[in-house]
């Protein structure tokens, strides 16, 4: 709910407007919500409590039980507890899919690959994508669209 421009959550039949403290929230996603104070976003339990303090510039949606978090230009991943899975870094990634995130090793060349939830290389689809706008891995395929134009790989 906003109120004077401040995102909070409230319960039905409660009038309590201590909760709106937020620059910016989510919905709550089973047992927690992404919120941001200050500029920085972090997550917050259903009583209002800090899981995660505002920490990352960024919180994506979680997918797979993990959130991608930047911070500093580098991205990493969180789970639910807001414990760091797989470092902060990476120049660019995207949320998992079937067990894999799409990530950037190296931003200059625009080098990507593939991981697993462990951080480590899927080998299978292990082969450096120059330049991929990858959009999404689904049912065993690679989704690539390139000039406007979707292929499975």
């Amino acid at each position: 709910v906003v109120l004077n421009s401040q995102y909070g959550f409230i319960e039905p039949y409660r009038t309590n407007t201590d909760s709106f403290k937020y620059t910016a929230a989510h919905s709550f996603e089973q047992e927690c919500a992404r919120v941001c104070h200050d500029g920085l976003w972090g997550l917050i339990d259903r009583q209002g409590n800090y899981i995660l303090p505002p920490t990352y510039s960024q919180i994506e949606q979680f997918a797979e039980g993990l959130a991608l978090v930047s911070l500093h230009n580098k991205i990493g991943f969180i789970n639910k507890k807001g414990e760091v899975v797989i470092p902060l870094e990476y120049d660019n990634g995207r949320s998992f899919s079937e067990g894999l995130a799409a990530v950037c090793i190296e931003s200059q060349s625009s080098k990507w690959g593939y991981i697993n939830k462990d951080n480590e290389e899927d080998f299978l689809l292990s082969t450096i994508l120059q330049n991929p706008f990858i959009t999404t891995y689904s049912s065993g395929h690679l989704m690539k669209s390139n000039e406007n134009q979707q292929t499975g790989q």
